[in-house]
């Protein structure tokens, strides 16, 4: 699929302070709690209702954001083989099922050189439609 969502924390990055939970979690349940946020933040400010919510965006925005100085073809080339590689490294576990498919959620992290980073595989990941940007994406 070429559309999903891309997540952002509620305050920019930094290593000085490891333990805020707000600078390193994208995790929206943690994100909520965070007084200080705004509704919009950094690369999410400018984004159509359509395009971001909160702490999330639609990948067609991140790759529209990201082409202004990055290799967004190159990127997505490489998610593509980092994905591809965690299948074949699952396969074998993988159980069969005739006339049936799974849906598997990809969490990746780009690095500050755009290199992407396999942090977790969630197998059945949520397909609730909370908000309208959820249904659009998911829908």
């Amino acid at each position: 699929y070429d559309e999903g969502f891309a997540r952002v924390a509620t305050r920019p990055f930094s290593s000085d302070d490891v333990s805020d939970k707000f600078v390193h979690l994208t995790n929206a349940s943690i994100q909520r709690h965070n007084s200080e946020r705004n509704e919009l933040y950094g690369p999410l400010v400018g984004a159509s209702e359509d395009e971001a919510a909160g702490t999330k965006c639609t990948l067609r925005y991140l790759w529209r954001q990201l082409e202004k100085d990055r290799d967004v073809v190159r990127i997505r080339e490489d998610i593509d083989l980092l994905i591809l590689k965690s299948l074949v490294c699952a396969e074998d576990r993988i159980p069969h099922q005739a006339c049936a498919f799974e849906l598997f959620g990809y969490d990746v992290l780009l690095d500050e050189d755009a290199r992407p980073w396999l942090l977790e595989v969630n197998a059945s990941p949520s397909m609730a439609r909370d908000t309208p940007l959820d249904k659009r994406v998911k829908e």
